[in-house]
């Protein structure tokens, strides 16, 4: 497993905690998807470092309080999967 894959996606998680996006978009390759078509809200499949920022966008619409943690990575060659856990707690109609 390569550690400077693990670590550059430890890295973006922890900026996206921060919502540095900028720097998130700095590590990613543009041709990344995040597939979250399995999600019971907004699912969908982004790609690219514009769709990494709506996905950005569609979070901070909805939720108040939004953060992941790691919890496996997988290098398979020019691939990395994440399994992640994300709290978050959703914002009150009408408080943005």
């Amino acid at each position: 497993m390569s550690q400077e894959n693990v670590e550059t996606v430890r890295r973006c998680v922890e900026l996206f905690n921060r919502r540095d996006v900028e720097e998130v978009l700095e590590l990613l390759d543009p041709d990344i998807e995040l597939d979250l078509s399995r999600n019971i809200f907004n699912p969908d499949i982004y790609h690219g470092h514009a769709g990494i920022e709506r996905w950005r966008n569609a979070v901070e619409d909805v939720w108040d309080d939004f953060h992941g943690t790691v919890e496996d990575i997988i290098d398979s060659d020019d691939k990395v999967v994440g399994h992640s856990r994300w709290e978050e707690r959703g914002r009150r109609v009408g408080s943005r």
